[in-house]
Parts: C-alpha cells; sequence; structure tokens
C-alpha cells in the first residue's frame, strides 16, 4: 500500500463532523464536474465591475442627461467582457472639448430603503469619514488634455494606469459626441474606502496588527504599518512600514519606501521610477538603493548587503498595422558590495564578491486590456491584460574575483480565447557564462489558465489552474525555491530546491449573497507541489500534497484583501496527513500587463 493509500483513510479519523464532510464532498462534485464539463453559459447577469447611481442632484441637470446614458452603453459593453481599446476607436481623430471630473462616493446608498435605515445610515457615515479623491490629483493622472486629438491608444493606457491604482475600486472614460464633431470625456471615479485597521493571532505568544491608508486625505498617497508584538509581554517582535505616491507633482514618477526590522532581518528599500506610458511618453526608468542585513537567529551566515541600481528605457513604434504596439531598448546598471560578508576567496566568494551588473534588453511588446468578470477572489481586478512580450537579454557581470557573461530570454503572452476562456503564460530562459561554462541557469515556464463563467442557478463559478516549472542548474547553494512563497499555496509546509513543480486546481464559486456589502464565495482546491536539489534525488519524500474547501469574504468598496476560512488537509510522506483550519486574510494574484519593465533577471527565490 503506497503512501496515498494511507492517508485518505485517515480523513475520517482525524476530521470526523458529518456536516464538514457533506460540505466538502459537495465542492468535490462540483469541482470534478466543472473540470470534465467545462463550458460556456450565457452571460445573462448585469456587469459586476462597475455599479453605479447617480445622485439625486443630478436628475436635475444637462451633467445628468450627458452622463447617465454614456453609463448604460458601458456596462452594456462590458457585460460582453470587450478589448477596451475597441470601445474608444470610434472616435479616433476628433478634438477633446471638455474633460469633466465625476468622483462618486464609495459607498451606495440602498434605494429601496429609507435614508433613515441603518444600513444607509452606516454607509452615510463611512462616505463622511472618507477623504474622496480630489478632482486636481485625478487631473493629474490624465495624459490628455482639453484640444488634444483623441487617440485611442493613449485613452487605452490610461484607463489601465487608472484602474491600477490601489485606492480606485471603479475608474472609466465615458465618451460623449457632441454636435461640432468634437467629444466630451467624463472621468468617472470612485474610491475604495482607503483606511484598514486590522489583526490576526499568529500564535498564543505572536499578534500582528496593521494600519493601512492608502489614500491620505484624498492626495493618493498610501502609507502603511505592520507590528509583530507578543500579547504577554507587550513589547515589539519585529515591525514593517511602506509609503507610496504615485504620481510626484504631475511627472508620474512614483516614489516606494520601505522598511522592515524583523528578528535576525533587517531591510530597507527606496525606488524611484517612471512607469512605461507609451504612447503617453517613450521615456521610463528609475533608481533604486536597497540595504539587506542578515545575521542570527535569521541565518546562521552575517551580511550586510547594500545595492545601488538604475535604468533607463526607450520606446517607439514599430508598425502602423499594430495597435498598442511598440518597441523598446532599455539598460540597467546596478552595484553590489558587501560591508558584512563570511571570509571568503577567490575560490569560496562569488556569492558574495561586490559587483558591477550592466544589463541590456531589447523587447517587441503588444498590450491590450479586456475586463472579465467574477474573478475578484482569485485576482487583484476585473481588468486583464492581453498581448505579448518578448524581451532578449544581454549583460555582463564586474565581480571582485571573477567576471563573467549573461544572456536571457524572456517570453510572456495572454490571449483570451474561446468561450471565454482566459490564458497567461510567463517564461525566462538565461544562464551566466563564465571561465568555467555556464552558471546560475535556469528555465522557467509558469501558466495561468481561467476557465468561462458558468451559472449555477444563481450561483457564478470559474476554474483556476496555474503552474510553476523552475529548473535551476549550477545554482549558489543559498539560492533556492520555496513552494511557501509561490502564489496561491495553501499548504502548511515548505519545500526547497532549484528545480520546483508545483500545480494548482481551484474553483472559486461565487454566490448571491453579501452582509453589509461583502461578497461571500466558496472555493475547493487541490495543490501539488515538488522540490529538489538533484534529480538523482526524486522520492515521493519530495512531494507536497493540500486539498481542502473554505469560504471567501471580499468588499470591492475597501482597500481591505479577501478574509479567507480555509479547512485543509496536509500530506508528505513521513508525516501523519494533517488537517489545518486558518483564518486569514488574502491578497488576490496581481497579473503584470506587456507596457514593458525594467530589464532584470529572474527572480530564484
Amino acid at each position: 500500500m503506497n503512501f496515498w493509500q494511507k492517508c485518505f483513510p485517515r480523513w475520517t479519523e482525524l476530521f470526523s463532523k458529518k456536516t464538514f464532510l457533506i460540505y466538502l464532498g459537495f465542492l468535490a462534485i462540483i469541482l470534478v464536474r466543472g473540470t470534465l464539463f467545462c463550458q460556456e453559459t450565457e452571460f445573462t447577469s448585469p456587469a459586476d465591475s462597475i455599479k453605479i447611481t447617480v445622485p439625486e442632484p443630478w436628475t436635475e441637470n444637462w451633467l445628468y442627461k450627458k452622463v447617465y446614458p454614456l453609463i448604460f452603453k458601458m456596462e452594456a459593453e462590458l457585460q460582453q467582457e470587450q478589448n477596451l481599446f475597441s470601445i474608444f476607436e470610434q472616435y479616433s481623430g476628433k478634438k477633446i472639448a471638455k474633460i469633466y471630473i465625476v468622483n462618486l462616493d464609495v459607498f451606495e446608498m440602498l434605494p429601496d430603503k429609507p435614508e433613515t435605515h441603518i444600513y444607509n445610515r452606516i454607509l452615510d457615515l463611512g462616505n463622511s469619514l472618507h477623504y474622496k479623491t480630489r478632482d486636481w490629483i485625478i487631473k493629474d493622472m490624465l495624459f490628455f488634455a482639453e484640444g488634444d486629438d483623441f487617440n485611442p491608444e493613449i485613452m487605452n493606457r490610461n484607463l489601465a494606469y487608472l484602474k491600477d491604482l490601489p485606492y480606485l475600486r471603479e475608474a472609466e472614460l465615458l465618451i460623449s459626441d457632441n454636435e461640432d464633431d468634437t467629444v466630451d470625456v467624463f472621468v468617472l471615479v470612485r474610491d475604495k474606502f482607503s483606511l484598514e485597521l486590522t489583526g490576526r493571532i499568529i500564535s498564543q505568544s505572536k499578534y500582528r496588527l496593521k494600519i493601512n491608508e492608502q489614500n491620505i486625505l484624498g492626495l493618493g498617497l498610501g502609507l502603511k504599518h505592520i507590528w509583530h508584538i507578543n500579547p504577554k509581554e507587550m513589547k515589539t517582535l519585529s515591525w514593517e512600514t511602506y509609503y507610496s505616491d504615485s504620481n510626484i507633482k504631475n511627472t508620474f514618477f512614483r516614489v516606494d519606501a520601505f522598511w522592515k526590522e524583523f528578528s535576525g532581518n533587517s531591510n530597507q528599500d527606496l525606488y524611484l521610477s517612471h512607469p512605461f506610458l507609451y504612447p503617453a511618453t517613450p521615456h521610463s526608468g528609475g533608481i533604486e538603493g536597497t540595504r539587506n542585513y542578515i545575521h542570527p537567529p535569521a541565518d546562521t551566515l552575517t551580511t550586510e548587503k547594500w545595492t545601488l541600481g538604475s535604468w533607463y528605457a526607450h520606446s517607439f513604434g514599430f508598425s502602423d498595422n499594430l495597435t498598442n504596439a511598440y518597441k523598446y531598448v532599455a539598460f540597467g546598471l546596478e552595484k553590489n558590495w558587501f560591508t558584512k560578508s563570511p571570509q571568503v576567496d577567490e575560490n569560496t566568494g562569488k556569492p558574495w564578491q561586490d559587483n558591477i551588473f550592466a544589463l541590456s534588453s531589447f523587447a517587441f511588446t503588444k498590450t491590450g486590456y479586456t475586463s472579465f468578470r467574477n474573478i475578484s477572489f482569485f485576482l487583484v481586478n476585473n481588468v486583464l491584460p492581453v498581448g505579448y512580450l518578448t524581451e532578449t537579454l544581454l549583460g555582463y557581470e564586474f565581480g571582485e574575483y571573477h567576471n563573467r557573461l549573461f544572456t536571457g530570454l524572456h517570453y510572456s503572452r495572454a490571449d483570451k480565447l474561446l468561450r471565454g476562456s482566459y490564458l497567461y503564460f510567463v517564461s525566462a530562459l538565461e544562464t551566466y557564462i563564465g571561465s568555467e561554462g555556464t552558471e546560475q541557469s535556469v528555465l522557467a515556464v509558469e501558466p495561468l489558465f481561467i476557465s468561462p463563467l458558468q451559472h449555477i442557478g444563481d450561483f457564478q463559478s470559474r476554474y483556476f489552474f496555474n503552474s510553476n516549472l523552475v529548473l535551476g542548474g549550477k545554482r549558489y547553494p543559498s539560492e533556492q525555491m520555496n513552494v511557501s512563497s509561490l502564489s496561491g499555496y495553501h499548504g502548511i509546509w515548505n519545500l526547497q530546491g532549484d528545480k520546483l513543480l508545483r500545480s494548482n486546481l481551484e474553483n472559486d464559486i461565487t454566490t448571491p449573497y453579501q452582509i453589509w456589502g461583502f461578497k461571500i464565495g466558496l472555493f475547493a482546491f487541490l495543490d501539488c507541489a515538488f522540490a529538489t536539489n538533484h534529480f538523482s534525488q526524486i522520492s515521493t519524500k519530495n512531494v507536497l500534497l493540500t486539498e481542502g474547501a473554505g469560504f471567501r469574504i471580499h468588499n470591492p468598496a475597501l482597500i481591505w484583501e479577501s478574509i479567507e476560512l480555509c479547512f485543509a488537509l496536509n500530506q508528505k510522506k513521513g508525516s501523519k496527513g494533517e488537517w489545518k483550519i486558518t483564518l486569514s486574510t488574502k491578497k488576490g494574484l496581481d497579473l503584470p500587463d506587456f507596457s514593458g519593465k525594467r530589464p532584470q533577471t529572474y527572480k530564484f527565490q
């Protein structure tokens, strides 16, 4: 009898509550049904991503009369999950006459309840406590101005930029034709309630407290602080602080600062960057400074590493027949040095040698965006990238002990497939070439598949399959891939190795029920992972299997992450299957678009 045959009969021994087993069986049936008989169903529900109630005073003025029909038109387009660019093409070349900012309340009142209803009073209080994003802040985020010619590509990129802001729940560009062949642009935004105060019990001796404000006074500034405390001794065990400004003085430069003090690990990072915003501007780049100090008990060795880096990229079009398509060249320079490190020499000092690394890239990209409904439990937002990015990398490392060449190829692509499914694919092939041949090589393939939306009565369901295949060659001993660091991993155990394979199948079910604005969802999953440093060591000891189910609640009007209650069975050879019930917050998976990126090597961690 093998390991899996031994473990499965222990389910009922480890957790014998009848109601939970019935619930788990129900979700398992749905999971199998969807996997075997996944079919597209017609989209019969209204678009979830935009739910707009126009304020009452608008019913008496001209602004309402212009915006309200545009809202219905936009909802119809989103319901069909159209490519965002196609919505703007019909206005190409027309003059932009006026730009209006339409800033909606965070919380919508219940129209079928009186204003004195307790729920509406609470929502009204929330709106009163929240500082809306200032209109001039929104205007500073626009890539166009009154009098400009309407450019669909710029509008497409600007809309994606607005939707990516962490403090905005909704952002839309509504276009209205005028009789003189000009257009008016209505920038419709709705904030998230940007303040978060949360806590978590990690253990009896460790609590986690977080205060997070992502839109201070409506100025678009973010500040987050996290404490880990010992409740018995009432002292701080560790802390971390983040600060961000997404648009400094209307320059589209953003600053991100980070400071972390953990036991045995001190880390500081300051990053000033200008994102890829082509065709609004061809320039992008940034500078970064970091310090990472690691010592016992976090590691047996003591190291203090400093990094100073900069990069610049220039974008330019390459085909008149392709929309949202361009190419760019980028160059980065990074200096790393150690003020504390182990005693090393020419033969042992590679991981800790001071070095200067110059890296260039030449890339082709086509980037677009499409709206997708009912994915907010699994992904960060409902706007997904479509297109591709092909990046060729060439660099050289000037090391304290060794010099070597670097070369690599990165390719990523996303497509909306037939019947409303979606495929996102990322790959990397790269290596250093030194005097002894190739070293620190890696081959990575990481696909994500999203099934068509299915309807089961009033319930809606999608299936997500994502996988990570990472094969490292001649990596340093300290370089290990960790299963526990992979997005969406539910297990309590970890595996390490420079060769890793992990696959996850998850079924997310959106219910028609809400509690005080919190959407309720169900999920079931099966997660399998394998890691090793040598293929000769392949055995079931290097395999983890985790399966389970749970609930998620999420309020799109808040910056809070989803709250997840998960029942999971963790299994590996040599250990008894272990049930784990966890209550935690989960951030959705974020899919980078293909607009461009800083030239970097694959992050092997």
